[in-house]
């Protein structure tokens, strides 16, 4: 027996969100050793 559908939507509710933290990229070094999860801000103000 074949089936085939075609998808249209998918509705979801993400039950495991997080607010990350946002580190500049000179605290990169410091960052990795205590999170594991963030938003690295390299905007090309930051340049240390």
């Amino acid at each position: 027996m074949d089936l085939s559908a075609k998808i249209t939507g998918i509705k979801y509710k993400p039950f495991l969100c997080a607010d990350l933290k946002e580190f500049a990229f000179r605290e990169l070094g410091k960052v990795l050793s205590k999170h594991a999860s963030f938003v690295l801000n390299v905007s090309r103000r930051c340049k240390n």
